[in-house]
């Protein structure tokens, strides 16, 4: 059932608990709901102080109702900066080693697929979903392959392409091993 925000002071108490009052929204959800004996959320408050276009205590109002900007706002002015003095300091070359030239680490190959392949829609359950095809092809094809382990997505071929057996806690904790490793061998 709808809140009965027409009911008799119901938008009185809610306008007096949010700009007199203060309260947070969830408090006022809470007194409402017990005003009127009907639940309410404290997304439906902040919904209708938004419609209502009301204005906490203490706090400016930026626009009116429904976002619009008051209009009898003067325009702000845009800040002056102030003049900064600006001392030249020489300046001292610094030799900048050449970076070390980058190794390509070995890759594992997709293995081939067992079938020339199929389309998305004719895949069944049970076939394997890893795609073939470049991502850039007319039709996408897929490997559809058949699935040993029951809920899987893909072949083990496949799977031992995509899944490594870590968790994404253990692949962050060994990229970041790597990472302090390479530095401390560009360091020495």
């Amino acid at each position: 059932m709808a809140f009965p925000w027409n009911a008799e002071g119901v938008e009185a108490r809610l306008a007096k608990l949010w700009t007199e009052d203060g309260l947070t929204t969830a408090k006022i959800a809470v007194e409402l709901s017990e005003m009127t004996g009907e639940p309410l959320t404290r997304n439906a408050v902040i919904g209708r102080i938004n419609r209502l276009g009301l204005v906490k205590k203490g706090r400016e109002q930026e626009a009116g109702p429904a976002g619009v900007a008051a209009a009898d706002a003067p325009p702000a002015e845009p800040p002056v900066a102030e003049p900064v003095e600006v001392l030249a300091e020489p300046v001292i070359p610094v030799s900048v080693p050449e970076p070390a030239p980058l190794q390509a680490s070995p890759v594992q190959a997709s293995p081939q697929p067992l079938s020339p392949g199929v389309l998305l829609t004719d895949l069944r359950l049970g076939q394997c979903r890893f795609p073939i095809t470049a991502h850039h092809a007319p039709s996408h094809l897929f490997c559809a392959a058949v699935v040993e382990a029951p809920g899987a997505t893909y072949c083990s071929e496949h799977a031992a392409v995509c899944f490594d057996g870590r968790t994404p806690q253990e692949r962050r904790r060994d990229q970041e091993r790597g990472a302090r490793a390479r530095a401390g061998k560009e360091a020495a």
